[in-house]
C-alpha cells in the first residue's frame, strides 16, 4: 500500500472532522484494486470513514476497482488508509492501494456511496 509523503502512517490523531479549528486538513483520492465489488467494500469504507469523522465519497469504477476521495485530518486519513487495506469486510481482498494527495475542498457535507 503507498501513501503520500504528508500521509504519515505513524501518526495516531483519529480525531478528522473538517470543522475542527487548528487541525491542518489534507484531501487524497484512493483507487483500490482486488476483489472489492460485490462484496460491501463501500458501505464498509463509508462506515470506517465515519468512525474517523472524514468527508467525501466512495464508488464503484466500471473496471471493477472502487475509488474515493477522503478529506480529514493527517492522523485520521492515515489510520483510515492503513484500516482500509489490511482489514476488509470478509469476502473482499485488497490486492492494492493506490493514493494521490489533492487540495483540500470546503464543505464536502459528510462521507457518502455514490453510483
Amino acid at each position: 500500500m503507498t501513501a503520500p509523503s504528508s500521509v504519515s502512517r505513524n501518526c495516531t490523531d483519529r480525531e478528522g472532522g473538517s470543522e475542527k479549528p487548528g487541525i491542518s486538513m489534507k484531501r487524497i483520492h484512493v483507487t483500490v484494486s482486488g476483489v472489492v465489488q460485490g462484496v460491501g467494500f463501500r458501505f464498509f469504507t463509508r462506515h470506517l470513514a465515519e468512525r474517523f469523522e472524514l468527508h467525501g465519497f466512495v464508488r464503484n469504477r466500471e473496471d471493477g476497482r472502487v475509488e474515493l476521495e477522503a478529506q480529514g485530518s493527517e492522523g485520521a486519513l492515515s489510520a483510515f488508509l492503513e484500516e482500509l487495506g489490511s482489514r476488509p469486510p470478509r469476502n473482499a481482498h485488497v490486492s492494492g492501494v493506490e493514493v494521490e494527495e489533492l487540495p483540500p475542498k470546503e464543505d464536502l457535507g459528510g462521507f457518502r456511496i455514490t453510483y
